[in-house]
């Protein structure tokens, strides 16, 4: 089972970049994405660059989620001004 972990600072990232913040070297079984700012420092996620996918609210139950995508590719932006916004992925293989 291969594992791959990448921790991303989202304070200056306000729209999705054009190219993935994320690359996982394997196509995965699952996406653990969790927000670990302070409260109400939204982080958002997207698998195609474009679409909003999940919300993640430090302090809610949505402050992490798990997705059973099967893509290599993470774009990740804040929802609104905030510092501290920091996101953990874990893909599991």
């Amino acid at each position: 089972m291969a594992i791959y972990r990448q921790v991303i600072t989202l304070d200056a990232v306000s729209s999705y970049p054009g190219t993935p913040q994320v690359v996982i070297p394997f196509v995965p079984k699952s996406i653990a994405v969790v927000n670990e700012g302070p409260t109400g420092a939204n982080a958002l996620v997207s698998f195609d660059g474009q679409s909003d996918d999940a919300q993640l609210t430090p302090g809610t139950p949505s402050a992490g989620m798990v997705f059973s995508q099967r893509t290599t590719r993470v774009w990740l932006k804040r929802g609104a001004a905030a510092s501290g916004i920091v996101v953990q992925i874990v893909a599991e293989g």
